[in-house]
């Protein structure tokens, strides 16, 4: 289908001249073309009013006008890096008239017109109010120069851009949009907005629709996020800007596309990156504590140590200063300086040009092992208690701190001191100066670290009895599997003897005989609880990766035929429709696990029907793709989508994350059906091990829709048409259906307090005779009687409990 004004040429098409120039002129999105001196070729009117100028006075302006200088060099800068259809974002500032400013994020677009370089400017966001349409008319020979380079700007984007009428129907589309959409341009203008969009469902496309287009007409411009289709069926995440506009007294939406696949995809990965470095926080926060404390204390007498360095430079210049008119007082001095030091509550100490100790403290000398400072003099670390290795450290630190005059700080390996008691030191050594800025020597300090290295190693402790403590975890894990694989094993094999007795016995009986009765209980109770054993073999053997796919080759349409006659029956009960719908172009023969692909349909087919009291549940097939894989490159394999779609009482939006989880039934009680829990689990690790994935989106009260995606072999490609038909429908009977639950009377409170009681204590015989006591009592109890004997007798405990709490107060 060709749009009105839109001629087909063969691959291109010939857009009106009045198109492509209302895109531009009349676009509310601000959009400029210019020369790389600045000089504005070409602006629409949505740009000029953001410049506070006029339509008129476009060729008369330059862009570094409303800049800074450090604005327009780095503007031209950018400008001079992109190349022909390059696209740049950045952020700038425009000084506009009455001393107004204007913080403005551009996208530019490199253009190449008749062998100048233009660049394409579109504004993306502004402080500035929103600039209204209203356009002003141009001559002739502007209007065809805003023809020209409004067809190359549009054409030249990366973004992708539309524009729709009413009723959603494409009627222009840029170069940019046929690349990502994957369709050709002539293709594009047979499509709607409907094509696309996969967020539309054709069941309400149009309501949604028409309410889009009265908030869009109301607030002229609206950003979504939505999802977008190619020709492909790939899917991938957008956000939209629409704009309302009106031409001719027709009204279009003009439209911008931008995908944000990548940006979703980092959201996703910082997510999880925060998710692991909160994780590791949590384990590291007692140590942190640690550490701050000892950084604390460790600033504390850095503080202290440079205060005592200040202090020591001083009194030492006004020593020299003085030493010729005081030398009297020098050994006071000294005095004062050693007594100084000696007050100072750290171990310092300082050595000369030869590493020799020329001096220490009173605390360092207790360290070492002296009983005053004095006795250090003369002697090097290898003269003291260090061992060899920390003796040979110490030395060779001295030698980093002269011969690269910058601080050294390093710890030392435990050293015992002269009391016994093991420490650990750290030392953190600085240059000495004189008068002349020369180094003499070296200034150091020692600091006991023994707390923190004992806080590391109780945290390395701590960590490795954690990871013990995780292996252990695991191991029972793996026997809690392997020991349910075998019972479950264990306990199926004498239940399938108990089943095959129990129906012979029921061939051989009378069918309204007591015995009769009897077996027909044993054989219903036994398939039940067969029924949960297998399920938790099934769970037990993927949880230990035992699951095995066993593919075969099976007729496609024979396989969907008979699913529906096996979930016929129980929709007829129900009295809803039911319907299987499949293509005609389906293989006749496929190759796959036929049993867990039946497993997984039976599942969602009878869940379906169960949570379904009204209305219809189908099964449809679609065929996705067919491609050649490259395991049988002499076959075809075809991806088909199966969706089971029910009008039942819907899943909430909170308790869908559950639905997967083994054990697991939501909803109200009554709602829920018998069972173990374990399908929908089962069933989602299925089609794992087939390589898809099960999906789920659903509204309370207004239904479900279940489905996935499975790529099949294809043996036979013949079409089923012929041979099958590609429907199995099941349509409500003329007669109105019986409704148990509102034409049973229910006894008076008392009695369904006395039922409640035996249904909790689970006494299924108890409940048959309370029953025929019900309808002694009186007839109009006869049918929930009738009810409650059948669940009894089929030990049905929980849609008896179910039954019963309905009429609970």
């Amino acid at each position: 289908m060709v749009q009105e004004g839109i001629k087909d040429s063969s691959s291109k098409l010939d857009i009106p001249d009045f198109l492509y120039h209302d895109l531009f002129d009349k676009s509310p999105i601000p959009q400029a073309v210019c020369k790389m001196n600045g000089t504005i070729v070409e602006l629409n009117l949505a740009y000029a009013r953001l410049l506070h100028q006029t339509a008129e006075s476009d060729f008369n302006l330059n862009l570094s006008n409303f800049l800074t200088d450090s604005d327009w060099q780095r503007e031209q800068a950018i400008w001079n890096s992109l190349n022909a259809q390059d696209l740049f974002d950045y952020r700038t500032t425009y000084l506009l008239p009455n001393n107004q400013v204007s913080k403005i994020s551009i996208s530019a677009v490199g253009l190449e017109v008749t062998n100048e370089k233009l660049i394409f400017l579109t504004v993306n966001s502004s402080e500035e109010q929103k600039i209204t349409s209203s356009f002003s008319d141009r001559s002739n020979n502007s209007q065809a120069n805003n023809w020209e380079f409004s067809s190359l700007a549009q054409e030249s984007l990366s973004t992708i851009i539309l524009c729709l009428d009413v009723n959603g129907q494409i009627i222009y589309a840029n170069q940019a949009a046929c690349s990502r959409l994957g369709y050709s341009l002539a293709e594009i203008y047979t499509l709607s907005v409907f094509d696309i969009d996969a967020t539309f469902s054709p069941t309400t496309q149009i309501e949604i629709w028409s309410q889009h287009w009265q908030d869009l007409k109301q607030r002229q411009s609206v950003v979504i996020e939505s999802r977008h289709c190619t020709k492909s069926g790939a899917i991938f995440p957008v956000e939209v800007t629409a704009n309302y506009g009106e031409f001719e007294q027709q009204a279009y939406n003009f439209v911008q596309v931008k995908d944000i696949s990548d940006r979703i995809e980092n959201e996703k990965i910082l997510q999880g990156q925060i998710e692991r470095e909160l994780l590791q926080t949590s384990a590291l926060n007692h140590k942190n504590y640690r550490l701050q404390q000892e950084i604390h204390e460790r600033l504390q007498i850095e503080e202290q140590l440079r205060q005592s360095q200040k202090l020591l430079q001083k009194l030492n210049e006004e020593l020299e200063q003085r030493v010729t008119e005081r030398t009297c007082k020098l050994m006071e001095s000294q005095q004062l300086l050693q007594l100084v030091i000696d007050t100072v509550p750290q171990c310092i100490f300082w050595k000369d040009q030869n590493f020799v100790y020329a001096g220490c403290n009173l605390k360092f000398a207790e360290l070492v092992g002296f009983e005053c400072p004095e006795a250090i003099y003369g002697k090097t670390d290898l003269d003291l208690f260090w061992s060899d290795r920390n003796a040979y450290s110490l030395l060779r630190s001295d030698h980093i701190v002269m011969d690269l005059d910058f601080p050294e700080l390093m710890a030392l390996e435990p050293e015992t001191l002269a009391c016994g008691r093991e420490v650990w030191l750290e030392s953190h050594k600085v240059p000495l100066y004189d008068l002349d800025g020369n180094t003499i020597g070296l200034l150091g300090t020692f600091q006991d670290i023994t707390k923190h290295k004992q806080a590391e190693e109780s945290l390395k402790k701590l960590n490795l009895k954690l990871q013990q403590a995780i292996t252990k975890a695991d191991a029972a894990n793996q026997a809690k599997s392997d020991f349910l694989a075998n019972m479950s094993h264990e306990l199926r094999t004498p239940l399938n003897g108990i089943l095959g007795y129990a129906q012979v016995l029921l061939q051989n009986s009378e069918e309204q005989s007591k015995e009769y009765q009897i077996f027909r209980t044993i054989e219903q109770c036994g398939s039940h609880l067969l029924m949960l054993i297998n399920d938790i073999l099934d769970l037990s053997k993927i949880e230990a990766g035992k699951m095995e796919l066993l593919c075969n080759d099976f007729h496609f349409a024979n396989f969907l035929h008979n699913i529906g006659e096996m979930c016929r029956l129980s929709a007829e009960t129900k009295q809803i429709n039911f319907g299987i719908d499949f293509p005609k172009t389906i293989p006749e023969i496929v190759r796959g696990d036929e049993k867990r692909l039946r497993q997984v349909l039976i599942n969602l087919l009878g869940n379906a029907i169960k949570f379904t009291d009204r209305g219809a549940v189908s099964l449809k097939i679609t065929e996705i793709a067919t491609m050649n894989p490259n395991s049988e490159p002499n076959l075809t394999q075809v991806k088909l989508r199966f969706e089971v779609v029910d009008t039942g009482i819907g899943i909430a939006e909170q308790q869908l994350p559950i639905i997967f989880q083994a054990f697991e039934q939501v909803g109200e009680r009554h709602n829920q059906a018998e069972g173990t829990g374990l399908g929908l689990a089962i069933s989602r690790q299925l089609l794992g091990l087939m390589n898809s994935q099960l999906h789920v989106s659903s509204e309370v009260n207004r239904g479900s829709t279940f489905w996935f995606d499975l790529s099949l072999l294809v043996i036979s490609p013949n079409n089923v048409q012929s041979v099958w038909e590609t429907t199995v429908r099941v349509e409500p009977q003329n007669t109105p259906p019986s409704n148990l639950a509102v034409t049973m009377i229910a006894p008076p409170p008392e009695e369904i307090e006395v039922l409640h009681k035996l249904a909790m204590l689970g006494s299924m015989k108890k409940i048959r005779q309370r029953a025929k006591y019900l309808k002694s009592l009186d007839q109009k109890y006869t049918l929930l009687a009738d009810k409650l004997e059948q669940l009894a007798q089929g030990f049905q405990e929980k849609a008896i409990v179910n039954l019963i709490e309905q009429y609970l107060k």
